[in-house]
């Protein structure tokens, strides 16, 4: 795929702010919560449903936040998690376990490990088989192999050369998170779940464990049905004026910022020979906005070399919407999930 140069930024870094997040004040008194020996959450029966951040306004009234989003899951003994620590289109995979009366979660890693070993090197430790398995002890021996190999070799590439500060500093900071750990328990004076959102680095070589914005608050169920998907795409997704796409793909450029009951193309814009239809196969997908369902099962035309991934939309309430496109493939009958594109745009 070819991405496009006008990704829209959709990370909780950088857009956050736009939407904000408050920490709940520890000293608030709820009128009305049950006793403690009334509550009946279990972490258990915390599995399957769905929890929503508890945002507290200015005037101290309180709402869900559906930005903020939690599900556990359970396999035999083994709770797992899927927590978007706020972002706009992340989705983080948790694997967890039991700890005294609550459950401690360790953000799967997939491809992250040798960057605990690049970030052991950078701060003059050294990176072995032990010192990854302290650190990440979910991780596989293989895995622990693979990734004391590429990141011992991905330093030494720099070491005694120029370029070695500016490894250093990519892997030796504060903000260089390697790996997100989320404590779930429950709070019995107020029955609801109440989560710690931190992450994991390593400085100097040594682990450090911080808060992420979200902090430490209480979650409320919600019976609405949320998108748990991870944005794959936030570059060709693009919002467009026009309901159809110029035959110079390049020339095409999302736009951020728009007026209040303005029609907005959604075009996703692929011009690899991925991209290109398949005979014989058809192709839909799935809208979301602002994290909810809008639209289902959308049929996506095939013209020609292209297939026209195409939604048309408005918003009639000024904000920042963020929309989901899940796509879909279906060959001889078999659908198959192709990706989730992203986009952000600012109604004014």
């Amino acid at each position: 795929m070819n991405p496009m140069k006008t990704a829209v930024l959709l990370s909780l870094t950088g857009a956050l702010a736009l939407l904000g997040c408050e920490e709940q004040s520890t000293n608030k008194i709820v009128l009305g919560a049950p006793a403690a020996g009334d509550c009946d959450l279990t972490l258990d029966s915390m599995v399957g449903k769905t929890f929503v951040l508890e945002k507290i306004n200015a005037d101290k009234t309180t709402q869900p936040d559906i930005q903020t989003r939690l599900q556990l899951g359970k396999d035999g003994e083994s709770f797992t998690a899927k927590y978007n620590a706020a972002s706009l289109s992340d989705m983080y995979d948790y694997s967890c376990k039991p700890r005294k009366d609550e459950l401690i979660c360790y953000e799967d890693l997939g491809e992250k490990l040798p960057d605990f070993c690049k970030a052991l090197v950078a701060g003059k430790a050294e990176c072995t088989p032990e010192a990854l398995k302290k650190l990440a002890p979910m991780a596989t021996d293989e895995a622990i192999a693979a990734a004391v190999k590429e990141g011992n070799e991905a330093a030494e590439k720099y070491k005694g050369k120029p370029e070695w500060e500016k490894f250093v500093f990519a892997n030796n900071n504060l903000g260089n998170k390697l790996m997100g750990i989320l404590y779930v328990g429950v709070d019995k004076k107020s029955c609801q779940p109440q989560i710690t959102d931190n992450y994991m680095t390593i400085y100097d070589g040594k682990k450090i464990e911080d808060s992420n914005p979200v902090g430490t608050n209480k979650f409320v169920a919600t019976d609405k049905t949320l998108i748990f998907e991870h944005c794959t795409d936030s570059n060709n997704l693009v919002a467009f004026k026009d309901a159809e796409l110029p035959k110079d793909l390049s020339e095409v450029r999302t736009t951020l910022d728009w007026a209040v009951g303005s029609e907005i193309n959604y075009h996703f814009v692929d011009e690899s020979d991925e991209g290109k239809p398949v005979e014989g196969c058809t192709y839909s997908f799935d809208f979301w906005r602002g994290w909810e369902p809008n639209k289902e099962g959308v049929a996506a035309e095939v013209a020609g070399k292209h297939v026209n991934w195409h939604f048309a939309q408005k918003y009639d309430e000024p904000g920042n919407v963020v929309t989901h496109m899940v796509r879909y493939k279906t060959c001889e009958g078999k659908q198959e999930q192709v990706d989730v594109a992203c986009n952000l745009v600012v109604v004014k």
